[in-house]
């Protein structure tokens, strides 16, 4: 890159500020030799007009505005050339592509480009983008820009020069550039200056570049404030939303984003519910309740009432064909009773069981040879995930049998559609049928596994291995281990599974030539399933392969609460400074930092300076805070994260925007900060998106957790009739959901609402007793009741001998294993709760960082919080 004619560029810029003096006999000569016919005479000239700065360009200004068009269009020339950087020191052919440039076609242009990008010529077609206005050229230009920059500031970071790194930015207008040239700013001390400086500029560019500057100090409310002032509606929504106001937000989707009919309803009914007016409120409703008939809006219009709570609404409205909606939904609010009311499940003896399958197949079978389609297949397969759910895993099975064999007489269905239906419910019951194909029928295990949305091609691999190693092992047994590996759930005995685990790593290690791939498949199911003890064998496998992979043995330690392991698998990896990532460098110094090891402070600084400072960097640095449980700091990096998005409300940005703003949600209630907890949960209930009426109680848990957080900050203000009534109307909406003991049960208690809490886990605890009379094969009843209890704080006794009888189900389970310990905090035991919270995380499934981070933050409150409020 050109770096002697950057300079030269700003040497000239600067003695603008020169004062002009009268050389009329200069101008003439200049005037002359610009009009030479002579190249050599015009460069000449040229040269010393620029070397006159603020002069020379007057000069240049007066003969455009003259009579002589030929001198004119030099003298456009010439401004042109100085504004892209283009002196007398530059390459001939790069002069003479500039000079083609403005007059050429889009194609031609486009080419040009290519030309100065191939050349280096960076600042050159940097500064070229402020003059295009072609669009289609604008869309290579940009895509240039955004590669080549980070690497060009990037180099000059790990050079020291700063200056010069924010040189280049301060050349680009885009969005991520000023933001990253404001983090420059701030990194280095000078970001409060160049807000001053530049609060009162009425020049566009240097508007949008102090809203950057006033996104990365973090500040919401003088960012709120400038950007009402300077129209900027992206800026004043996010700055409104961190500071607890989700309203804007709303206004904005309404004005900016094109919303369907049936959202934009919704997102009325939610202003109108804010606000309290009663009359808007139903307007919305009314409105939704119609258009949940109509065809083109139904869908969204009956997630709409689910978000607003309205979820018996809906239920009422299903069709007689809905039925597996309709099951699914009961299922999803754990009233089983419904569900198998509405599946015509009889209760009891196997002689009515066998009765209700045998004809429920038979009118299957008559409805697919006369339609190819039968509302009795969907409750064969509603009626196996209900039952294997329940712990009648023979039933299941038969259910699954039947289908299977239903299907095979179809010519337009086949047995691996229904596997991919009830896999995830019933994995035993399907795998079970599989295997009964395959023996039976010659099925293909590829064309199972390739709709169960598994790892197929790795399952299959891994089969193969255990096929090879246990001759005697029976189709439906191998099966189970081979899906054992990546499932959530062991589905054979725990022995089973580790001999078999060992087995394969075993038998991968005795073949040095297929290590790289075996190993790699391996990880990728163990990954999958993730208990720390499959990892610490795969990275032990990895190390006697000669391939160690220190960063995942790190990961492990770390998520595993091993803390000064992870910091000694840190300091193994081999990186260069200059080129490793800015978030690895502030990971691996936060971690040092945690054990007290020097270097710590000063790697976490260079991770900061080198980051981009954009959105996702940011985010980043907060999870790798969140890791060691330090919640306000991530909180911090998180809202500075969310303030630095770009267009908040559109759906180009919907993932970066609703995964910030779903763990700003999530940390802002163990802050205590309630009034920002409710504005992220209205635009996370907005934001979600739910396909089917079967994912229906996922939305009312929105609007749960939306009430949850009005009653606390009702409370605060002091308003307990308000309070009162939103947190009655949460436990109305869910009455026997888990996240009352999430959030409901400890919440009223903190806040002195004692009489409330106890009435309303007394009616929960009743219905979790009847599940548990009906249904005593189903290990989650147990837990459920147990789960609920020990954060209510109430019937400890009756909780854990539940939950002995579900852990006796199903002993590897986090969930289960992480109730035990909050049953022995509620009891203020704190080493027993510190145990079993140990546990848990040793069994927890690490891919899901949500799941990891709510185990450790358990964990935490075990060590050092406060007991449980009685």
């Amino acid at each position: 890159m050109m770096i002697k004619r950057l300079t030269l560029l700003f040497t000239v810029f600067l003695s603008l500020l020169a004062p002009a003096q009268d050389e009329s006999q200069q101008h003439q000569a200049w005037r002359k030799s610009l009009g030479s016919p002579e190249f050599g005479v015009r460069e000449k000239a040229t040269f010393e007009i620029w070397e006159k700065g603020k002069e020379g360009l007057n000069f240049l200004e007066k003969l455009i505005d003259g009579e002589d068009p030929e001198l004119a269009a030099r003298a456009t020339a010439i401004i042109r050339k100085v504004k892209l950087g283009v002196t007398p020191e530059t390459p001939a052919e790069i002069a003479k592509l500039i000079d083609r440039y403005f007059g050429s076609t889009t194609l031609k242009k486009i080419s040009a480009i290519e030309k100065l990008l191939a050349a280096e010529e960076y600042d050159i077609l940097i500064r070229l983008r402020k003059l295009e206005d072609n669009p289609d050229v604008l869309i290579r230009v940009d895509a240039i820009i955004s590669r080549i920059l980070p690497k060009i500031v990037r180099d000059y970071l790990n050079e020291d020069k700063v200056d010069l790194a924010m040189e280049y930015l301060l050349l680009s207008q885009q969005f991520s550039h000023l933001i990253h040239y404001a983090h420059l700013l701030d990194q280095t001390g000078g970001l409060d200056a160049e807000i001053r400086r530049l609060a009162n500029s009425e020049d566009p560019e240097e508007e949008a570049r102090y809203l950057a500057c006033l996104r990365v100090k973090g500040d919401p409310a003088p960012l709120r404030r400038a950007a009402i002032r300077l129209g900027s509606n992206d800026a004043n929504t996010l700055a409104a939303l961190v500071m607890g106001d989700h309203v804007p937000y709303l206004e904005s989707l309404l004005e900016n984003s094109n919303p369907t009919l049936a959202n934009r309803h919704y997102v009325n009914w939610t202003l109108a519910n804010h606000r309290g007016d009663s009359a808007a409120q139903k307007e919305a409703y009314d409105a939704l309740v119609y258009l949940s008939d109509e065809k083109t809006e139904r869908n969204a219009a009956r997630m709409g009432l689910f978000r607003m709570g309205y979820g018996e609404v809906v239920f009422k409205s299903l069709k007689p064909t809905e039925l597996t909606g309709k099951v699914d939904y009961r299922l999803a609010h754990e009233d089983y009773v419904q569900a198998q009311e509405l599946l015509g499940l009889p209760d009891g003896k196997e002689e009515s069981f066998s009765v209700w399958l045998k004809e429920t197949t038979s009118k299957g079978r008559e409805d697919i040879g006369n339609t190819g389609n039968s509302l009795e297949l969907d409750r064969l397969v509603s009626a196996a995930n209900f039952l294997e759910g329940r712990g009648e895993t023979e039933k299941a099975t038969r259910c699954v049998l039947d289908l299977f064999g239903l299907v095979r007489e179809s010519s337009e269905l086949d047995p691996a559609s229904i596997a991919g239906r009830t896999f995830n419910s019933a994995p035993v019951s399907t795998i079970t049928a599989i295997a009964h194909e395959i023996d039976e029928y010659e099925a293909s295990l590829e064309d199972f596994f390739g709709l169960m949305r598994i790892y197929g091609d790795k399952c299959i691999w891994l089969d193969n291995i255990l096929q090879e190693l246990n001759e005697g092992m029976g189709t439906r047994e191998r099966l189970l281990l081979t899906l054992s590996f990546s499932a959530r759930r062991l589905l054979v005995d725990p022995a089973e599974y580790t001999r078999a685990r060992d087995q394969v790593f075993e038998h991968i290690m005795k073949n040095e030539d297929e290590w790289v791939g075996s190993l790699s498949n391996l990880y990728i199911l163990l990954y999958s399933r993730n208990r720390e003890k499959d990892l610490l064998k795969f990275t032990a496998a990895l190390e006697k392969a000669g391939s160690p992979n220190h960063y995942l043995e790190a990961i492990v330690a770390i998520d595993g609460g091993r803390i000064r392991d992870g910091a000694e698998a840190f300091q193994k990896i081999e990186f260069k400074e200059e080129s490793a990532s800015a978030e690895f460098l502030y990971q691996r110094g936060l971690i040092l930092k945690k054990v007290g090891i020097s270097g710590g402070d000063e790697l976490m600084e260079k991770g900061l300076l080198l980051s981009n400072g954009g959105s996702e960097s940011l985010r980043q640095f907060a999870e790798h805070h969140l890791q060691f449980g330090d919640t306000a700091k991530a909180y911090q990096f998180l809202s500075k994260a969310l303030l630095r998005t770009e267009n908040p409300t559109r759906s180009s940005q919907y993932g970066v925007r609703e995964g910030l703003i779903d763990e700003l949600g999530s940390i802002s209630v163990v802050l205590g900060k309630w009034q920002e907890t409710l504005a992220y949960r209205e635009v996370i209930a907005l934001d979600a998106i739910y396909r089917s009426v079967s994912s229906g109680v996922y939305a009312m848990r929105s609007r749960f957790q939306i009430l949850v957080a009005r009653g606390a900050v009702a409370m605060q203000k002091g308003d307990i009739v308000g309070a009162v009534a939103a947190f009655s109307r949460a436990h109305q909406i869910l009455p026997r959901d888990g996240y009352l003991a999430n959030e409901l049960f400890p919440l009223l208690r903190e806040v002195g609402l004692s009489e409330l809490h106890n009435q309303l886990f007394a009616e929960t605890a009743r219905h979790c007793r009847k599940n548990i009379e009906l249904y005593p094969k189903d290990d989650n009843v147990y837990n459920n009741f147990a789960w609920l209890a020990s954060r209510a704080n109430r019937q400890l006794d009756e909780a854990e001998a539940y939950l002995k009888t579900a852990l006796e189900m199903n002993p590897h389970s986090a969930a289960y294993l992480d109730t035990m310990g909050e049953i022995y905090f509620a009891r203020q035991n704190r080493p027993e709760a510190l145990r079993w919270s140990t546990l848990s995380i040793k069994n927890d499934v690490l891919g899901n960082s949500g799941n990891r981070w709510e185990l450790q933050e358990q964990h935490r409150r075990f060590k050092s919080g406060g007991f449980p409020v009685r």
